[in-house]
């Protein structure tokens, strides 16, 4: 691996979270990015480091000062570095505790005495890593953590909250082990050191490992589509083994595996606040598209929409292009979310029973367009009841556009 010139940059589900959250949750954002309130909890986290660990000092542990200097060096970190090991624990770990303005990790178990040079430049690069999340970009990634831990905490939180700090938190960890394989330049010496931390090993073979993840990786699957990661905080050791590896053969594909490596096919249940944010604009659209027919006591309709997209109306007026947009996006749906488009269809041609079989008809041929054929009939049957005859003649009427045709 070649050095390059910059650490790895932050990854786009975190930009894109900061975005939402900063757009969406404005005086909360305002609040969370002043920083008034976290001055205590930084002085908390210095008091546990005094009491529960033990300072290493620099001229003690030179070397290993070295080392931590040289790896902030590769990250373009110019800050005060402080090391420590924990007390009254045997487990081999690492962490950044926080500071904004110096560096402090926490060491415990063994690391020291087990890991080579490359495996520690790993992890010190590692831990450094979560200093960099948490303070680039005027520390907007780290603001947008502290409010969605604050907000998961709250009575009544969205399961989207929790799902985004899930994520968050997941993504976090894959990049901080780019950071690190960025400070080790030694992917085999990287895997190692995620194998051996976590296992207490002496000997890893990095090789052997990758191809035990392949393994793991094609047997983690739920109807044909990637499980994804079952961590809270931390992706399983062989999807971040994998997930690095992709990234040093090509950086530019690492980043669509990524998204299948943590997060899996999408479900409806599982949505994160980026997914509802992408599919209540698609509902939107999908709507507007359904609504530009000439349907008699159309204002109902309307009014209907409204409820759900206050600017439906304009959306409506510039649907010329927008369908086939509609029909590329639900194609790469998963079934349950399709089962949901469905559903939403099935809602609107069902709301005005003055309009009879008319709406019905043209969301039968508006699905097939949307190759929903098979699960919306299923909706059909469950929701209305309908019979397969009922709906073969629903599908032989033609509607609005081939009669138009």
């Amino acid at each position: 691996m070649t050095l390059k010139t910059d650490p790895p940059a932050s990854l786009q589900y975190h930009q894109d979270l900061a975005t939402l959250l900063e757009k969406n949750e404005a005086e909360l954002w305002t609040w969370f990015s002043g920083d008034k309130f976290t001055s205590e909890a930084y002085e908390a986290q210095r008091l546990y480091l005094l009491k529960n660990s033990y300072r290493l000092e620099d001229e003690a542990h030179a070397n290993l000062y070295a080392q931590a200097r040289r790896v902030a060096d590769r990250l373009q970190i110019n800050l005060p570095i402080t090391l420590y090991q924990a007390m009254n624990t045997d487990l081999r770990n690492a962490g950044l505790i926080f500071q904004p303005d110096e560096v402090h990790i926490l060491f415990s178990g063994d690391l020291f005495s087990t890991l080579s040079e490359s495996e520690l430049d790993f992890i010190l690069g590692h831990e450094m890593a979560h200093h960099l999340h948490n303070t680039r970009q005027s520390s907007r990634y780290g603001t947008a953590d502290r409010l969605l831990d604050w907000v998961c905490g709250e009575p009544g939180s969205a399961a989207a909250h929790s799902n985004s700090f899930r994520l968050s938190r997941l993504y976090q960890e894959i990049f901080s082990d780019r950071v690190g394989l960025y400070a080790s330049q030694d992917l085999d010496a990287s895997i190692a050191a995620l194998v051996r931390v976590t296992s207490g090993l002496a000997d890893v073979s990095a090789k052997a490992y990758l191809k035990q993840a392949d393994e793991a990786l094609a047997a983690s699957k739920k109807d044909g589509a990637q499980v994804g990661s079952e961590g809270w905080s931390h992706p399983e050791t062989f999807i971040r083994a994998r997930a690095l590896a992709d990234w040093q053969a090509d950086p530019e594909t690492a980043t669509d595996k990524l998204i299948t490596l943590v997060e899996g096919a999408q479900a409806l249940e599982h949505l994160d606040l980026l997914d509802q944010e992408n599919l209540s604009a698609l509902t939107r659209d999908l709507v507007a598209v359904f609504l530009q027919y000439p349907w008699r006591n159309k204002e109902t309709l309307i009014a209907h929409a409204q409820g759900f997209f206050i600017d439906i109306e304009k959306v409506i007026k510039n649907t010329s292009t927008l369908e086939s947009e509609i029909i590329e996006s639900v194609k790469i749906l998963p079934k349950s979310l399709k089962e949901f488009v469905s559903y939403v269809l099935i809602d609107f041609a069902t709301v005005d029973s003055d309009l009879e079989d008319r709406p019905l008809i043209e969301a039968t041929h508006f699905a097939d367009r949307l190759e929903l054929t098979e699960v919306f009939d299923a909706a059909l049957k469950q929701d209305l009841k309908l019979s397969k005859a009922n709906i073969s003649a629903l599908r032989k009427t033609p509607s609005f556009l081939e009669e138009a045709a």
